[in-house]
């Protein structure tokens, strides 16, 4: 198969550990939320919320990077952004469970990580922190589920993390090859 073009913003994206202390204008972070906003969703209902906070408001930041488990807490620490993501669970018109909330987000944050990408911005999403302690720390409905967490910034300089940190150097970003991933027909048929 000869090699397939992307789009630079996708073939170069991937998660760093170090980012650049540089701030975020609210010009540039409400340009995320808009490319996130105009995402696809089941029945348009645009299940996705977002709690943010850049290092300039401290009081929100500290709640968040408190969700964080320690090991992502060594590194986020210098991120100039800081966000959750969460669905609603329940459509409250018709008081049953969305079950493609997920996918969703999904397409949103596709979005946001699209436009950052755009912008010369950083992401790395987190599974690594504790539902429980979000919750207690912003007051989240049941109806609202906690998925991911975010950092955002400009790139910082990946020489100066502890080793535990750092990605072994010369490490390449490796992806499944496509005919691992594509079924032709059925389960069975792998491509």
């Amino acid at each position: 198969m000869e090699e397939i073009k992307l789009s630079p913003i996708i073939k170069n994206r991937y998660s760093p550990r170090a980012y650049d202390k540089k701030t975020l204008s609210k010009e540039v972070i409400y340009s995320l939320f808009e490319a996130a906003r105009w995402a696809a969703s089941s029945r348009n209902t645009q299940p996705w919320r977002f709690i943010y906070a850049t290092t300039d408001n401290k009081v929100t930041w500290d709640k968040l990077f408190d969700c964080l488990i320690p090991f992502n807490q060594q590194w986020v620490k210098d991120a100039p952004f800081l966000m959750l993501a969460l669905v609603q669970k329940t459509d409250p018109e018709r008081n049953i469970e969305r079950k493609n909330v997920a996918y969703d987000l999904g397409l949103a944050m596709g979005n946001f990580t699209a436009q950052a990408g755009h912008l010369g911005l950083y992401l790395r999403n987190m599974g690594g922190f504790s539902h429980e302690t979000a919750r207690k720390n912003f007051n989240i409905p049941d109806i609202y589920e906690p998925v991911v967490m975010v950092a955002a910034g400009y790139l910082g300089d990946e020489n100066l993390l502890d080793d535990n940190l750092a990605v072994p150097k010369g490490a390449d970003r490796i992806r499944r090859p496509l005919d691992q991933l594509i079924f032709d027909g059925d389960w069975s048929k792998l491509r």
